[in-house]
């Protein structure tokens, strides 16, 4: 039975303002900031549809909520200021020298939130990432657009 959905962050939960920019969200970060600060907003935004519909008592009450993505931009203060308020924690592959394409990664994550790997949901972006998931047992979703994720989830909860 599902009581954790586990979240990528780039690309799922935050997105370039410019729709046509096709590289990583993180590199788009560093060289943003290499000069020092810059505004966070004017370069991405937060899918808030998604982050709208889970951020419900219901949702809250059947599952614990968490982020599990490659680097550290979710860490940027108004982006994590944010996420916080909707998921219970915040998981950086970089951080714990994890690569999302490993399976090991996933049974990593899964002892540091206290859950099977099978009371998992997945939901990336990358197909790379979602096989491995998988491969260590976790139930999983590609992410493609909030209509078809949101439905999921609904089907989910029955």
């Amino acid at each position: 039975m599902i009581t954790t959905l586990l979240f990528d962050c780039s690309r799922t939960l935050l997105f370039p303002l410019d729709e046509n920019y096709n590289g990583g969200l993180n590199s788009l970060h560093r060289e943003l900031g290499k000069d020092g600060e810059y505004d966070f907003w004017q370069h991405f935004r937060l899918n808030e549809e998604l982050l709208k519909g889970l951020h419900t008592d219901t949702m809250h009450a059947l599952y614990q909520m968490f982020v599990f993505t490659t680097e550290t931009i979710q860490d940027t203060p108004v982006c994590r200021a944010r996420l916080v308020k909707v998921f219970d924690g915040i998981y950086s592959a970089q951080k714990f020298n994890l690569d999302k394409k490993n399976p090991e990664a996933y049974r990593f994550i899964a002892g540091q939130i206290s859950v099977n790997c099978e009371d998992v949901l997945f939901i990336d972006d990358q197909q790379v990432n979602i096989d491995a998931a998988k491969e260590a047992g976790m139930q999983t979703v590609l992410f493609t657009d909030n209509a078809l994720l949101l439905k999921e989830l609904g089907e989910l909860r029955g």
